[in-house]
């Protein structure tokens, strides 16, 4: 498992993250990590923390399609095709992401867990660049219905502590007023 969890991260790292999706291959490479995280033992700590980061910085920092469709004097047009086939790949590559931190989420529904998936979140929920925010935040939102829907408190016990919501909290309060209309209403939500 630790080879191939390898190899399919050094298949996330090829691709750039300067330029629009052309193919599928990070989302199908998130994918098998999603299924390989569920074979049992856990991953460790550190190579949860590497796995998240390497995908999390793949997806987000990828450039918008509105954001590469901007006429500019270094670049040709981008056909309309390219673009809807790019988005088409995004929406694709956040939605295997979702699925690779529900898996990780899935191995430890805690305050804990939940902390070491949303570390990896904040930073991009506060980004000068609209699309990781709304990227970042259509996880957090995800992760978050996860949280809620798999949390399981069994009666006669002490609820745990979660020393970690405040941060998260803090990270989403300002995104309902960003200057985005699209994240503040995914804030909202």
């Amino acid at each position: 498992r630790a080879d191939l969890l390898g190899h399919m991260l050094a298949y996330i790292k090829l691709e750039p993250t300067n330029s629009l999706l052309r193919t599928e291959t990070t989302a199908l490479a998130m994918n098998a990590c999603a299924t390989l995280i569920k074979l049992e033992p856990r991953l460790s700590e550190a190579d949860e923390f590497e796995l998240i980061r390497v995908c999390t910085d793949a997806c987000y920092k990828i450039p918008s399609v509105t954001t590469a469709a901007k006429p500019s004097k270094d670049k040709a047009d981008i056909s309309q095709d390219t673009l809807r086939v790019s988005e088409d790949l995004m929406d694709q590559c956040v939605t295997s992401l979702n699925s690779l931190l529900y898996e990780l989420l899935l191995k430890d529904v805690s305050p804990d867990g939940l902390q070491r998936i949303a570390k990896h979140l904040e930073p991009f929920m506060t980004s000068a660049h609209a699309h990781e925010r709304h990227r970042s935040l259509d996880s957090c939102g995800f992760v978050l219905e996860a949280f809620q829907s798999k949390i399981n408190f069994p009666k006669g016990h002490e609820i745990p502590l979660f020393h970690n919501l405040p941060t998260l909290l803090a990270r989403l309060a300002p995104r309902c007023s960003d200057d985005s209309l699209p994240i503040r209403q995914l804030a909202v939500k």
